[in-house]
Formats: C-alpha cells, sequence, structure tokens
C-alpha cells in the first residue's frame, strides 16, 4: 500500500492497481527512466490512498486501451492523485453514453502540477476529465487538451455542479 515504485521497460496491463484501501496509504509511481509507455486495457489506477505519478525525464506514456470503458485513472472519495509528468491519452473512443476517456474524480482531488493529459473522446461528456461528486481539479501546471465530446458538452473537463476548479499560476 506504500513505497516508491519505478518501471524500467515498456509495459501491457490488464490488471488494475489498487492505490491504498486507507486514507493514509501513500504510493509513488516513477516513470522516470525515460520513454516507458504503459498500454492499459483496464482502469489502470483506482486511486483510495495518494497517488504521485512522475516522469521526470520525459517521454513517457500512459494509454488507455479500453474504449473509456475503464480511464486511466479513477480517483474516489477523499482520495489524492499528484500528477507531475508523463502523458496520459486514450486510444479509443467512450462508447458508453457518458464517462471519462482519461480519467474520473469522484469526491477526491486531483492535483496537477506537470504533464499532459491529451486525446480522451467521450460519446455524450468528459472527453478527457469527468469531475463527478464534490470531485476536485487544482490546475498548477501541465496541459488538458485535445478532448472531445462526440454529441454533447465537455470535451476536455467535464464537471457536475458540485466539483470544483481551481485554477493557479
Amino acid at each position: 500500500n506504500n513505497g516508491h515504485y519505478y518501471l524500467s521497460e515498456d509495459m501491457t496491463v490488464d490488471a488494475t492497481a489498487y492505490i491504498g484501501s486507507e486514507e493514509n496509504s501513500d504510493v509513488t509511481v516513477c516513470l522516470d527512466l525515460g520513454g516507458q509507455n504503459v498500454d492499459a486495457s483496464v482502469r489502470f489506477f483506482r486511486v483510495y490512498g495518494t497517488l504521485n505519478l512522475m516522469d521526470s525525464v520525459g517521454g513517457s506514456a500512459v494509454t488507455g486501451k479500453n474504449g473509456g470503458q475503464a480511464p486511466v485513472f479513477y480517483v474516489y472519495e477523499n482520495a489524492v492523485f499528484n500528477l507531475y509528468g508523463g502523458k496520459l491519452t486514450a486510444s479509443k473512443t467512450v462508447t458508453s453514453s457518458a464517462g471519462a476517456g482519461i480519467g474520473g474524480v469522484d469526491k477526491g482531488t486531483m492535483n496537477m502540477y506537470g504533464g499532459v493529459i491529451t486525446g480522451g473522446t467521450a460519446k455524450l461528456s468528459g472527453g478527457n476529465l469527468n469531475l463527478y461528486g464534490k470531485g476536485v481539479l487544482n490546475l498548477y501546471g501541465g496541459t488538458i487538451e485535445k478532448g472531445t465530446s462526440a454529441e454533447s458538452t465537455g470535451g476536455n473537463i467535464q464537471m457536475n455542479a458540485a466539483a470544483q476548479l481551481h485554477l493557479y499560476g
């Protein structure tokens, strides 16, 4: 539940990484060795504690391959996802009525300090990110781009009425 993990080679993921079952769980995943690519056919990170994702060297990417039915990450109530670097992207369109192509934040918090979230496509809403419940997105840096919603709104970020978006810097 706690620790630092380093990816040293490309990988294909077909099982979900559960980050913490307790609020005090703290996990750091480093894509620091340059150019690693993770292809995820499932919801790669289910965050219940704290997840720190880093790529200080640059060039690494995590790609959701399952049409958004399982976005790259999902942040649950009272959990925290800190994105410091890396590229989160999707290769297929969400085929359900709504849902995030790259990630969802449901009553948790995402802090984006760097990195890129790009290429998510949803049928109705939330091409890149979807903020549910009282989800919070704090943007300190990084880029959220090229998200689309085929039939409705929210190509890059879709928020419900209780969600919060804070821009810094």
